[in-house]
């Protein structure tokens, strides 16, 4: 794809950029990075043979061969409407490692669970003897992986709406679409065009191909122009081509997964995992690898993962879920009644439409940050709220109401940047607390 002494371009210097100057670097391209602000260090870029421009304000004048966009250049960015003006062909950094895959490639994208599945995948892979590496948004660059000293049989790679966003070519062996939600709308602006770069994923697929779906959104799938040899409809209900029925997944009217006893077993999970199920049928993973992959998964950090139990009480920090989406499912997830601590910054405009979720399934609400008040407002007709502004008031009352069988969950359906560095931080500064109540414990029974 790359000829030596092509002048390539690379906008933007995080984690994507990196990758892509380092595999350009390899094919002998001449690479320019641009970058409107500064890394957090530099010293990973101190001897790349590249020219770097930080704190880049124009375009120089110059017409490169090719452009690499990183994930956090928008499609609709002052530069990429320059260069599209030019007639100057960008690619994103997801698609250039892509073209220097040597395996095959399996691609899953949606608004939530994303991580998850491709991590459970890759381990299935692993487990049938067949290597795998997680990547794209997840794991490392699709660029890092063609630079790795054996490259996998099989990438799964998470795939992103930014980066979707200017894929050309871009076809995975097999696409998966957990599912859609409002998501990122301050970037795409509305929910249709959202789901408009997450549909790109399939539409330059060919008979080579399969695509997996979430039922709700398979009519718009096949409007976005691919072919794949198979389309397959995943969801809850009986009659699509892969369904979730009592922690088993069912494939054209068998069962073929039991997922019952593992972190799988329930929704959201499980639907999500009916759609990496039925692609990994067609490809030839066997469900026993599926299996043992979930009877051994760990849970990323901040994503419902379980931070200890004291007194008969789990607690859960699902620091990631950022979206009420995100929030329904993890309180739909959680093992037991449920105290939900939620909060921070609304990104939404209608919090009531979860509603019916936390009525049933909570027993207390526990409201931190800005959004405290909100909330309250639109969820107190049904559900009992407490406005504790604080991530530590709000664990502390949340202890003095839960009993043995219930959960403590952080779910905080919002944005952190009120109160914390990020989803990171805020998670981080809940385990914390959990582990100081676990040894207080401890050290009142000895």
């Amino acid at each position: 794809m790359i000829r030596a002494g092509d002048k390539v371009w690379v906008l933007g210097g995080g984690a994507s950029g990196l990758a892509a100057a380092r595999l350009l670097v390899r094919e002998r391209a001449s690479v320019t990075v641009l970058d409107r602000g500064t890394p957090a260090s530099l010293d990973p870029w101190q001897d790349l043979p590249v020219d770097l421009q930080w704190r880049a304000t124009n375009l120089p004048v110059e017409q490169p061969d090719l452009v690499i966009v990183s994930p956090g250049i928008p499609a609709d960015s002052p530069w990429l409407l320059d260069l599209h003006a030019r007639g100057v062909p960008c690619i994103a950094e997801l698609e250039l490692g892509w073209h220097y895959r040597t395996g095959r490639c399996v691609a899953v994208t949606g608004s939530s669970g994303k991580s998850t599945m491709v991590k459970w995948m890759a381990e299935a892979w692993n487990h049938a003897g067949v290597s795998a590496v997680p990547c794209g948004n997840y794991g490392i660059p699709l660029s890092d992986v063609a630079l790795l000293a054996s490259p996998p049989e099989v990438m799964v790679a998470e795939v992103s709406s930014f980066q979707l966003e200017t894929v050309q070519q871009f076809t995975p062996d097999a696409g998966v679409l957990l599912n859609l939600h409002p998501n990122h709308l301050d970037r795409h602006q509305s929910l249709e065009r959202y789901a408009a770069a997450k549909l790109r994923l399939f539409a330059g697929m060919t008979d080579q191909q399969v695509a997996a779906v979430h039922a709700p959104w398979l009519a718009s799938a096949r409007a976005s122009g691919g072919h794949p040899s198979r389309w397959i409809s995943f969801g809850q209900e009986v009659g699509g081509d892969a369904w979730l029925a009592d922690g088993q997944v069912w494939l054209d009217g068998q069962q073929f997964l039991d997922l019952r006893e593992t972190p799988f077993a329930r929704p959201p999970l499980g639907v999500n995992a009916c759609g990496i199920a039925s692609v990994a049928a067609a490809l030839g993973l066997p469900p026993e690898s599926l299996r043992a992959a979930a009877e051994s998964f760990v849970p990323l950090p901040h994503r419902m993962e379980p931070v200890g139990t004291v007194d008969g009480v789990a607690f859960i920090n699902d620091s990631k879920a950022t979206t009420l989406t995100a929030l329904a499912a993890a309180v739909e997830q959680a093992e037991g009644p449920v105290h939900l601590i939620a909060g921070g910054l609304l990104k939404e405009s209608d919090p009531v439409r979860i509603l019916p979720v936390l009525a049933d399934r909570c027993r207390g609400i526990y409201l931190i940050g800005q959004a405290a008040k909100p909330l309250a407002s639109a969820w107190n007709s049904r559900a009992t709220c407490y406005d504790c502004q604080e991530l530590e008031t709000a664990i502390e009352q949340a202890v003095e109401r839960a009993q043995p069988g219930e959960v403590i969950l952080l779910s905080p359906g919002c944005a952190s940047f009120d109160q914390f560095e990020g989803y990171h931080h805020r998670g981080e500064v809940f385990r914390q607390r959990v582990w100081r109540l676990s040894e207080e414990k401890r050290n009142a029974t000895t």
